[in-house]
């Protein structure tokens, strides 16, 4: 039997972060949660969290994990820390004697409670003394109902309202209007193009260094003139390489000698990195945490695929992916500009190609379309064994990077 782990992102009102909600599935038969055995289900993320440690699993943010009746009743929550841990009560569970003293002792020893999928009955107001977050689906109720629940749930001022399934930015500022807090959803990878923007002139100046690292005549020596004109670049580079990662003996204070360790292809790839990241502008970090993730499971596909040749484009191809989102601008420009690889240009703009179809194995993986994720890695040979260990593996080299 396979596993899978996936983790969605939650925002605070500033699009900060401060918490992953872990999605779990079991078999390779079932598309999303396993239904038929829920318990089995929570306990597995549960033993993921103790496996690969919830903190690196969460970036040391907040784990918002779901607890069926039967595991709140067995405490399987005190096996994680509380400094870490959101108790989801699912939906249908029933306020009745025994949950309620098992949550109000979870409560006592620290733990953070939340209601998923909520839906406001008055036999839920035990739940509600208790519970610090109250999550409601903006996707599927209208927003009558929502707001009428808002006013209901007022008179509990400690709780705080999370939006989830907020797909879009209309539906994130309204739910901001109704008062709510927290979102989860992907309203915030999606472009918004409101009218014909002319690039700025730092984007212009990244965009230009993009087309130089890309660019497979570049030598050490145009590369070095290139970091040496930015001073953050300079010092980002110097600070990496004199990192524990490379573990130096000593300081490593000239570029050109950071360029001979870390090698000509390293440091295109970092040259690009920095650039893509200083394009966000004021968009939220997890963007540039998501492009990277992909960047890094793509180019792991390279020696699976048998196309080792690939491994480049195919970082690329995972780094550019959200790049018209963090920009602003459409991606047929930012192509165009950037003189990127006909393959990714393709799978970018028009979203038809090979690569294209690798990288829907990624994007499925991460909202949870495990179905359409396994039979498109099937396709290329990609087990999903390897699926999860490749996912996994991205997370922790994403959040390495961002160290830096």
């Amino acid at each position: 039997m396979s596993a899978f782990l996936a983790r969605q992102p939650i925002f605070d009102v500033k699009l900060n972060v401060i918490g992953y909600e872990l999605l779990y599935r079991s078999s390779e038969k079932s598309a999303a949660y396993d239904g038929s055995d829920p318990d089995m289900a929570s306990m597995e993320t549960i033993m993921h969290g103790l496996d690969d440690g919830i903190k690196t699993l969460t970036d040391n943010r907040l784990a918002f994990i779901n607890f069926t009746e039967t595991l709140l009743l067995n405490e399987a929550a005190i096996i994680l820390p509380r400094s870490h841990l959101v108790v989801e009560i699912l939906e249908g569970i029933l306020p009745v004697k025994d949950v309620v003293k098992a949550c109000r002792k979870l409560k006592k020893q620290g733990y953070m409670l939340s209601l998923d999928d909520f839906v406001f009955s008055e036999e839920y107001r035990p739940f509600l003394e208790l519970v610090d977050i109250v999550k409601i689906d903006f996707l599927n109720r209208k927003e009558e109902e929502i707001k009428k629940d808002v006013k209901l749930l007022s008179e509990y001022g400690n709780i705080r309202l999370l939006a989830e399934k907020v797909e879009t930015q209309e539906i994130f500022s309204v739910s901001k209007e109704m008062g709510f807090t927290l979102f989860q959803g992907y309203f915030f990878s999606k472009p918004v193009i409101m009218e014909r923007k002319s690039i700025q002139p730092v984007q212009i100046n990244q965009l230009q260094m993009m087309r130089c690292a890309m660019d497979p005549l570049v030598d050490y020596k145009k590369l070095a003139a290139i970091i040496k004109n930015d001073t953050v670049l300079s010092y980002r580079i110097l600070r990496l390489v004199n990192s524990a990662y490379y573990g130096m003996k000593y300081n490593i204070k000239s570029i050109h000698h950071a360029l001979a360790i870390l090698g000509l292809n390293s440091i295109k790839k970092y040259v690009t990195l920095f650039a893509v990241n200083t394009m966000k502008e004021e968009k939220p970090e997890e963007l540039m945490r998501i492009s990277l993730i992909r960047g890094h499971f793509l180019e792991s596909l390279a020696p699976i695929i048998r196309n080792k040749k690939a491994k480049e484009d195919l970082f690329l191809l995972g780094l550019f992916s959200l790049i018209d989102v963090m920009s602003d601008t459409p991606m047929e420009e930012i192509v165009e500009k950037t003189k990127m690889p006909e393959k990714v240009a393709q799978a970018l703009t028009t979203g038809s190609g090979k690569y294209a179809e690798l990288l829907s194995i990624i994007k499925n993986y991460e909202k949870g379309n495990w179905a359409d994720a396994i039979d498109t890695a099937s396709e290329n040979n990609i087990s999903p064994k390897e699926l999860y260990k490749l996912y996994m593996e991205a997370v922790l080299w994403a959040a390495d990077i961002l160290r830096y």
